[in-house]
């Protein structure tokens, strides 16, 4: 266990299906993902000597199509120590409200346009990760 474990945090607001957590814990996957291997390295340091298990991830995506893959995700990132969270809801100024969660394009298919105009829970990010205790000095 290193001494840094855990420190370093990434907040992925509007993640979507998850990719930038992939980015970054997988990097090698992803030769081609240069811009957020660039701000990663930046933000964490170097992806070659990078520890995963010393970036908690918080991952907030209000789309109830992608809760059963994020969820997947933590299961599988738990399984080699690192630190994901998936987070069910829409980030905003008000905590414990809700939203309504639109799909913006068309073209979407038949199960996404189902979901439009859905209820979804809100967050705000200091009301999530600062009593959880990553508010670390």
């Amino acid at each position: 266990e290193t001494k840094t474990r855990g420190r370093l945090v990434f907040l992925d607001v509007g993640s979507n299906i998850g990719n930038h957590v992939r980015f970054l814990y997988e990097w090698r996957l992803y030769p081609k993902a240069t811009v957020a291997r660039d701000f990663f390295e930046k933000a964490f340091g170097p992806q070659e000597s990078r520890v995963n298990s010393d970036v908690c991830v918080f991952s907030f995506e209000p789309n109830p199509d992608h809760y059963e893959r994020h969820e997947h995700l933590a299961k599988a990132y738990g399984s080699h120590d690192w630190r994901y969270t998936p987070i069910h809801a829409g980030v905003g100024h008000h905590a414990g409200s809700n939203i309504t969660f639109y799909p913006e394009m068309t073209w979407v298919s038949p199960r996404r346009r189902a979901i439009a105009g859905k209820s979804v829970g809100q967050s705000t990010c200091p009301s999530f990760v600062l009593p959880t205790g990553y508010n670390r000095k």
